[in-house]
């Protein structure tokens, strides 16, 4: 074999294996519609629609003020991210932008939890745009994760690393 087309050839088990590994590094694995009509409603009245049966007290409207886009009404596509393997949350957020979506907020986890709450029973899935105002360097974000059967409402560290089997909660903006 000549050296051309050994290094042709290297070339495709190269482009092939990158091909692999980005399919692997991330997809979006399901698609779902939300109505938002009712923007006024408070945080708390959202956890309390959502039926958690444990959330984290600290998550309040002071730690997650409302703020663009939970003023607008309508419906919204959401499309939840799977990463496939250890990811932190700036590379999902790229990913994000990358795809024309946009992590989902708060208000939008909660809207998702009450309306398809089978699926945090599958794994846990991290609201990437809700960033809490008032924690501590580093920053936290809402997500919800299941323990026991029990489904609950958490936060943790922007920062780090997100298990494998971590969703990520984003909006089309298209």
């Amino acid at each position: 074999m000549s050296t051309e087309r050994r290094v042709l050839l290297g070339v495709l088990v190269l482009v092939t294996a990158v091909l692999f590994w980005l399919s692997e590094c991330y997809r979006v694995d399901d698609l779902f519609v939300v109505n938002v009509f009712d923007v006024d409603k408070s945080l708390s009245y959202r956890i309390e629609s959502a039926k958690f049966d444990w959330y984290n007290d600290e998550i309040t409207e002071e730690s997650f003020p409302k703020g663009f886009p939970d003023y607008i009404a309508g419906q919204r596509l959401l499309k939840l991210y799977k990463c496939g393997g250890d990811c932190n949350s700036e590379y999902v957020l790229q990913l994000m932008r990358a795809d024309k979506s946009r992590p989902a907020t708060i208000r939008e986890l909660l809207l998702f939890a009450e309306k398809y709450p089978h699926e945090q029973r599958k794994y846990d899935i991290v609201a990437l745009g809700s960033i809490s105002r008032d924690s501590p360097l580093p920053p936290k974000v809402a997500y919800l994760d299941i323990l026991d059967h029990k489904r609950r409402l958490r936060w943790d560290l922007w920062e780090g690393y997100w298990p494998s089997d971590t969703r990520f909660l984003a909006i089309s903006v298209d």
